[in-house]
């Protein structure tokens, strides 16, 4: 099987693995629902912007995940970092294919000048958290920091 990964031009596209990614969704745990015309705008926010882009990654002719990047000059060392605003492979995909998108966006974002590129793992965008953890470990990512959330209603 054949990969590819191309910039993506139009969020409409992204329906698909936004419908599938809702479907794993623990939303409800941390206080709020997703609501996916809402991330499709985010998603044109991101196509749109910029320094920020969205990557697809085919396998043969299918869609089989994507993420989105934000670049922007680190408040610190105002060295170029790229970081990860989201990113979901289709499950029946995942592992190599999970690999190579992470690896491709790595590579992108070190052409464009990057020194550091961030990854998040989030508790609530799927079950996989761990498996995450796991995995940017696996890659020589480092834990950075920790983000928490309440619901103040």
């Amino acid at each position: 099987m054949k990969h590819a990964v191309v910039i993506c031009l139009d969020a409409e596209i992204l329906r698909p693995i936004g419908e599938s990614w809702s479907g794993e969704l623990k939303d409800e745990e941390f206080g709020f629902k997703v609501e996916m015309e809402a991330w499709l705008g985010e998603m044109n926010r991101l196509i749109k912007a910029p320094n920020s882009m969205v990557m697809l990654l085919y396998e043969d002719t299918k869609m089989i995940g994507c993420m989105g990047l934000e670049i922007f000059r680190s408040p610190l060392s105002g060295e170029l970092m790229a970081n990860e605003r989201f990113w979901y492979v289709l499950p029946d995909h995942r592992g190599i294919s999970s690999l190579r998108l992470v690896t491709e966006a790595e590579k992108l974002a070190k052409t464009l000048g990057c020194k550091h590129f961030i990854l998040n793992a989030s508790k609530m965008a799927s079950g996989m958290h761990d498996k995450m953890v796991k995995l940017y470990e696996k890659l020589k990512f480092r834990h950075w920091e920790s983000v928490f959330i309440k619901s103040l209603e």
